[in-house]
């Protein structure tokens, strides 16, 4: 996992959607509600591409969100709107 996340990112991905779903996981010995997030690349020849995801809590989307340009997750996405 380690690896895929801090691989490099070739090109350029004019679009980067962000998306999570609602999953319920265990943690530390209950079940709680958390969101899992994917961020998707999509190239200029709609091309797509996985780059990266996350399992946190509705906050941690939030900030993810915010700071995702400056991430593994976002880089370049500058004028996205993010």
């Amino acid at each position: 996992m380690e690896r895929f996340r801090n691989r490099p990112l070739d090109g350029q991905y004019p679009y980067v959607p962000l998306d999570a779903k609602p999953v319920r996981v265990r943690y530390d010995g209950r079940v709680v509600h958390k969101a899992a997030a994917v961020a998707i690349g999509v190239r200029q020849d709609r091309s797509r591409e996985v780059l990266g995801f996350n399992v946190g809590g509705q906050r941690d989307l939030r900030d993810l969100r915010r700071s995702s340009c400056g991430s593994s997750w976002g880089r370049d996405c500058e004028g996205y709107g993010w």
